[in-house]
């Protein structure tokens, strides 16, 4: 019996033990163990010779002699680059002739069924002097983008040749240009928005106006 009895204190003293151990091990695991790396905050890779992507092009924003360009891929049904193309032009209007920002339409496709005839017209609006307050206007109304909106929207923005921007609107050749710069903007590894290069780093989705401030500051140097 003392044999049996020592067997048994035997096992639950090991019992305890064991709790103890695990116990203390989870307790290290919760407070004291080093935490996992956090992920990278750019996916995105450096664009090499970005400067190649405004070659040719007029800013959309600002002035073409500004010292310091960005280049922006945006989608003009993304709630996103609405929200990035106002704090961009409010830095661009604050810091007149210090800034121009070189767009690119990047229209979602798969997420954003009317965005791709948003992009079509808005390179249509560019062709007659309208491309700001066009643009504009695609952004504020733009769960509403279909032909009949859009070219109502049009008129709304000024467009001096109403006829000459429904045929644009429905030509290949506007068409051509945005998959050309959806073209660009695939070749580069993007496949969200907005997408807006500084100093050719590519910086995902809206930031704050702070943050813009600081991004073109350190690009400026």
């Amino acid at each position: 019996m003392p044999a049996r009895n020592t067997i048994q204190n035997l096992m639950t003293g090991t019992l305890v033990l064991c709790a103890v151990l695990v116990a203390g091990t989870m307790v290290h695991r919760e407070f004291f163990s080093t935490p996992a790396p956090s992920p990278s905050p750019n996916r995105l890779k450096p664009v090499d010779q970005w400067a190649r992507l405004i070659a040719g092009r007029s800013a959309d924003m600002g002035k073409d002699a500004a010292p310091t360009k960005l280049v922006l891929f945006s989608d003009y049904q993304c709630p996103y680059c609405k929200d990035l193309d106002s704090k961009l032009r409010t830095l661009v209007n604050a810091r007149a002739g210090e800034i121009s920002v070189y767009r690119y339409e990047f229209p979602l496709k798969n997420a954003h069924a009317q965005a791709y005839l948003a992009a079509t017209a808005a390179k249509c609006g560019t062709e007659q002097n309208v491309r700001d307050p066009l643009q504009s206007k695609l952004f504020d109304h733009n769960t509403a983008l279909k032909h009949d909106e859009i070219r109502a929207l049009a008129r709304e923005a000024g467009v001096p040749d109403p006829g000459r921007f429904d045929a644009c609107l429905d030509s290949k050749a506007a068409t051509d240009q945005v998959d050309r710069d959806m073209a660009i903007a695939e070749n580069l590894g993007f496949d969200r928005v907005p997408v807006l290069l500084v100093d050719g780093v590519p910086f995902e989705g809206t930031v704050s106006a702070k943050k813009l401030e600081q991004l073109i500051a350190d690009a400026s140097r």
